[in-house]
């Protein structure tokens, strides 16, 4: 599966899968993105882990241009609702630090995005996940 990263403040636990080989040609890190206002923190993130794969200023731009299978969102928390949203209007599979949505009003657009059209939406917590 193609991933792409968007944002650098959040966790990113499917990077861990995607660092270090853990699952193998499995899952493969295509792009790393900007959520738009954590430009500095995202940079960081390509810096470090993912060099080696593109970076897009605007996550949009990288939807459009290396389509991903997954989005890992670690975006600023207010943010992430509107990076899952987008996600999953283009069919995507979606996993997503918390919070998931800033507002009840856009949760319900989450809601209503994942239950329709088969999307996949996985909320990030590693609690006894990664032992």
């Amino acid at each position: 599966m193609r991933v792409a990263f968007i944002g650098g403040y959040g966790h990113h636990y499917l990077a861990g899968a995607v660092d270090g080989d853990k699952m193998g040609d499995a899952l493969v890190a295509v792009g790393v993105a900007s959520d738009g206002v954590d430009g500095e923190a995202a940079k960081r993130l390509h810096a470090v882990r993912f060099a080696d794969v593109p970076y897009y200023e605007d996550y949009r731009v990288m939807l459009d241009g290396v389509k991903p299978d997954v989005i890992s969102v670690g975006a600023v928390y207010a943010y992430n609702g509107e990076v899952v949203c987008e996600g999953l209007k283009r069919g995507l599979r979606v996993c997503s630090d918390k919070p998931i949505a800033a507002t009840l009003e856009q949760l319900s657009r989450v809601r209503e995005l994942a239950e329709s059209g088969g999307n996949i939406l996985l909320t990030e917590s590693d609690l006894r996940s990664d032992k």
